[in-house]
């Protein structure tokens, strides 16, 4: 078999699930659509090690931090030698 036949052969026994259809959290007048936005260096560039909430939660008219309407990405800084070990509730009882 070459790649692409294997490749179809996986999406052919795939059973494929499309996000909005089962949960569609932007939908007119309760969540504004999603603006663009270049996070830059500068955000990140120095400082300790942590996490860096990429926030957009003034725009999405939402308590944050978020970055959609259904999550907070963050930026991970770690130093040299050291380790981040983030303490982050996921599950949505806690947003």
């Amino acid at each position: 078999m070459n790649d692409a036949h294997d490749a179809l052969a996986i999406i052919g026994d795939a059973e494929w699930f499309e996000y909005s259809k089962a949960a569609n959290p932007i939908r007119p007048s309760l969540s504004p659509e999603v603006p663009p936005k270049a996070f830059l260096p500068d955000l990140y560039a120095d400082g300790p090690t942590r996490l860096v909430p990429l926030d957009l939660s003034d725009k999405l008219r939402c308590s944050g931090p978020a970055t959609s309407p259904g999550l907070c990405a963050n930026f991970a800084r770690i130093l040299a030698g050291e380790t981040l070990s983030p303490d982050i509730p996921a599950n949505a009882v806690t947003s």
